[in-house]
Order: C-alpha cells, then structure tokens, then sequence
C-alpha cells in the first residue's frame, strides 16, 4: 500500500538567487522585478498547507475497565489478556507514533479520529480539556498511568488520556470536539467520534444516528476562510445486505445536512470523513443491494472531472486518486477494503478559500510500524503480555489542503487536474492478499523462534509466519498444538482447511503455515490459505 506520509510545504515562493537576480543591476533589475509582480498578480497565490488525517484507532479506552465490550472490563478473567493501565498507555504510545508520521514529525493539523470509547463513567468527563491540561501539567501520562495510578485516573476518558500524551510529547495544540449523548447511558454506543484540532474551531454540531455513533460536524477556520468538515462512523456489516438498511439511515442524515449546507452555498469547502463501513464501490462489490447508502443515498461519485464539470455531482471520493492496486485501508478474509474515506465538495476545486491539493491523498501504511511483515495488512491491537501492542486493524488515510486567495475579475476558476480520477475502475474486483506468495525468507522456524519467549517477545511477533511441524491435540472440539510448552489454536477461514483439520486426530502430525497471533484470549496460528496445510 501507499507510504507517501511525510509531507513538505508545496506553497508557491520565489527565490531571486535561484532566478539569477543577483547577477542584475539598476534599472535593468528594477524592470524585471516589476514585471514579474505583475505576472504573479495574475495567478491565484497559495497559501497555507494542512493536513486531515481519518483514523479508526480500533478501541482506544480507558482504564476504568467498566466499558459495554467484555475484553475491556474490569473483570476480564484472562489476566494475562486484561486490559490494563500499563495497556492503555502501550495504545496511546502507538497512535502517537502514526500520528508523528505526517507532516515530518509534527502531526497532521485535524484527525478524524473513530472508536475512541464513549465514557461510561459521567462523573469523571472533562468538561474543559484546557483546564484538564493545566491541572495535570506537573505530571505525564507515564507517570499517570503508572506510579501516580489511581481512581480518579482511571476515569479519565480516552480521549483526555491522548490528549495529555500528544502534548507531553511535542504534539501538542490541539483542541478537542466529542459529542455527548442525550440518551441514557444503557442506550449509548461503545465507541464515539472524536475529532482533534490545530485549526480554530468556529462551532459544533452533533447528528444522531440509528445504531452507529453520532455524526461530528465541525466548523474551522483557515486563515479566516470557512472549512466544514464532518467525521463519521457507520453502522457495522459492509458486506451484509441485512445491515446496510441502517447505514442508508446513516447517510441519510449526513446527506439532509450536507444538502443544507450546499443550498446556502454551492461553493462552499466540506469534508467528509470516516469509517463509513461501506467500501467506496459499495454498489459494485455487492450487487445484491438494491440501495446502498454510499453511493446512492449519499451519492458518492469517483469521477474527479464531473465534480467540477456537472452540476449533478457534489462528492468526490478520493479513492480514486490512487491505483485500483493500492485502494485498501483494511484486510477482511484475504480482501484488502476502503471502510476508511475522505470525500469532497466542488468547493474544494476553485480558487476561493480552501482547496484540496490534487493528487494528495494517501493511505498511512508504514512497513515495520503498523504494517505487517510479511503482507503488508494492518498490524492490528493485541492484549496479550503485559504491555500489550500492535496498532488498528485500519490503516489511516489522509490528504492535503490549503488556502487560496481568489483572483477578483469574476472568473471561475477551478484547478487543473493532473491524471484526473475516473469511474472506469470503479467495477473492478477489490485487490487480493496472494497468502500463496510466501517468499521463504518471510517465514520462520516456530519450534526454533517461539520457544523461550517471554509474553511480551511472543507478542511482538504476532503476524509473522512460521513453519509448525508438531503433534495435533484434539479438544473441545477444537486443535491445538505445543509450541515450547505453550498451547497454541489452530484455525483458519478457509473451509477447505477447516475440512482438513476436522477430519484429523489426536495425536496426528501435522506440517503447516500459520500466521502467530491471538483470538479471545487464546494464543493461534491463523492458516490463511489451504497451501499452507501440509499434512
């Protein structure tokens, strides 16, 4: 996948050494200078770059353990899969490390930011994250999820907790926006929207949906030029035709919204971001619904010319910015996926206010940090061992923007495209993990490397692949096999493997690929591919 984070500014400048201006004297220099501000007088003058990052964290939550999903509680009956405080931070560390990704170590100006826990703790909210700041400004979050633990901590929403790290750790600056539920605390979702900041924010409105997390509009300012943008989280189930009724309802409310907006102004710059779980050709990788609440409630468009051509189009998806190849933010069952989008308005395309930096969008995939080593998919969060580690089973996807400063002769002006984004691909099978394609130096010696290994060294290795040669337990209906006097599950998705490993015995050898990780609680080897078995 795309590894295009490190960004610089693009904005236009001049350097007369670089034009040979020094080399020019009296009146022949004075000409030319003159003549070359009124050149520039006639372009539209760029001004300030920012980046927008979405990014499903896959449940950052607090330390409290009273949390709606089992594996967070404080009565987890796995100690060594618990999530703890020491946990807690291990997840704030690393969305910190992909946030210092972008923008060459100084983090990305807005994040869409998706399951972040929503509280179910209400005496202990912040209601003023400044003040938050200041009274915790003595200690670090280290400090706070560590030796100076206590209660009240532990109650700490999420979101505080990250906050408090970006800021010990020189990302600071951000302000925060989360809604807050009206309904009761057993109606509420498990997860929320959160969105982080640089940029001033003008005002904040929150949409309810059906089933699925509050929809987060927010108003900015640029350089005193109006951005809105909007995070958003769907319901579940982006293949599952019995789901996507819900996210139609989802979209619906977005699109009323987003119709208000563009009525008042059809210029107006609005971004739209999140995990919407549907993929960006939604209709065309399931035939089978008849309305899809991306691409037909919504009206989601990946033909880059017709947003400024047509009149009828007024989003544009940007996954079309990259090769079919390369479109995937997320793995499921050997399938790369787009749940993770960032869509934009006309508005975004002239020369008044902000503008979206053609071509600019990319998928946070770093190999070695939170992509894997021997496919490249999402190195997703574990509990196992006493820091746990890992990252999402997201990638982030982002892109640039800036400030432009309309030239005032009344023209319409929009921007040229270069390789314009065009529908033609939009059918196109989502691009395959080829599991089959194993180089041999991708995969490991189990008995030799896993044996001896602490908790936390056999976590670092989960999603790497080793070779297993050993005897198959049969139990509960299950297999497993020992590996250095730990008992690791065998399985996989695919039926042909199933099969296989259901007809076998207690006691049988067994020869195969399996890719190390964990699954509630239970340590595993994954076989992702009926190649891999060798019985």
């Amino acid at each position: 996948m795309s590894t295009n984070i490190s960004f610089f500014n693009t904005s236009r400048s001049i350097d007369p050494s670089a034009a040979g201006f020094l080399k020019l004297r009296g009146l022949g220099k004075c000409l030319i200078m003159m003549a070359l501000g009124l050149l520039l007088c006639g372009f539209n003058a760029f001004g300030r770059e920012f980046s927008l990052l979405v990014y499903n964290v896959e449940n950052l939550f607090d330390a409290d353990g009273i949390a709606r999903f089992d594996q967070y509680k404080e009565d987890q009956k796995e100690v060594e899969f618990r999530y703890t405080p020491r946990k807690v931070l291990t997840k704030i560390r690393n969305i910190h490390q992909i946030l210092s990704q972008v923008n060459d170590g100084a983090g990305p100006e807005v994040v869409l930011f998706q399951e972040i826990e929503l509280d179910r703790s209400p005496e202990s909210m912040v209601a003023d994250y400044g003040e938050f700041l200041k009274e915790f400004a003595d200690s670090t979050v280290e400090d706070m999820l560590g030796a100076n633990f206590n209660e009240a901590i532990a109650g700490l929403p999420a979101e505080a907790l990250l906050l408090k790290y970006l800021e010990d750790n020189r990302l600071g600056g951000y302000e925060v926006i989360k809604p807050e539920p009206s309904v009761p605390l057993e109606e509420r979702t498990a997860q929320n929207n959160v969105v982080f900041s640089k940029l001033p924010i003008q005002y904040a409105k929150f949409h309810p949906l059906e089933r699925a997390r509050d929809i987060i509009e927010v108003g900015l300012s640029v350089e005193g030029h109006p951005l809105i943008i909007f995070g958003n989280h769907w319901k579940s189930g982006a293949s599952n035709p019995e789901t996507e009724p819900l996210r139609i309802q989802n979209a619906g409310v977005l699109r009323k919204r987003l119709d208000v907006l563009l009525a008042e102004n059809p210029s107006a710059d609005i971004v739209l971001g999140g995990d919407f779980n549907s993929y960006y050709n939604q209709k065309a990788r399931n035939p089978e619904m008849k309305q899809t609440a991306l691409n037909d409630v919504l009206r989601s468009r990946e033909d880059e010319k017709a947003l400024i051509e047509d009149d009828e189009v007024d989003l544009y998806n940007l996954w079309l910015e990259l090769p079919a190849e390369k479109r995937g933010s997320e793995v499921y069952r050997g399938l790369w996926g787009t749940l993770m989008q960032v869509l934009v308005t006309p508005g975004l395309y002239d020369f008044n206010g902000v503008q979206y930096v053609d071509n600019s969008f990319f998928v946070l995939s770093v190999p070695g940090l939170n992509a894997g080593e021997a496919f490249g998919s999402p190195r997703r969060w574990y509990f196992y061992g006493p820091e746990g580690g890992g990252f999402s089973d997201h990638f982030p996807v982002g892109a640039r923007f800036r400030t432009v400063e309309k030239k005032d002769d009344g023209a319409d002006r929009f921007l040229t495209l270069d390789n314009p984004g065009k529908p033609d691909g939009i059918t196109d099978l989502p691009p395959k993990v080829d599991y089959g394609d194993l180089p041999e130096s991708a995969v490991r010696n189990a008995e030799e490397e896993l044996t001896g290994l602490s908790k936390a060294e056999l976590g670092e290795r989960f999603g790497r692949v080793f070779r297993v040669d050993a005897e198959l337990t049969v139990a509960q209906g299950k297999a497993w096999v020992e590996i250095g006097g730990r008992y690791f599950a065998v399985g996989s998705f695919s039926n042909e493997v199933r099969t296989a490993l259901g007809a076998m015995k207690n006691g049988d050898i067994v020869h195969f690929l399996g890719e190390l990780g964990e699954y509630q609680g239970k340590l595993n080897f994954l076989l992702r591919d009926e190649s891999w078995l060798k019985n």
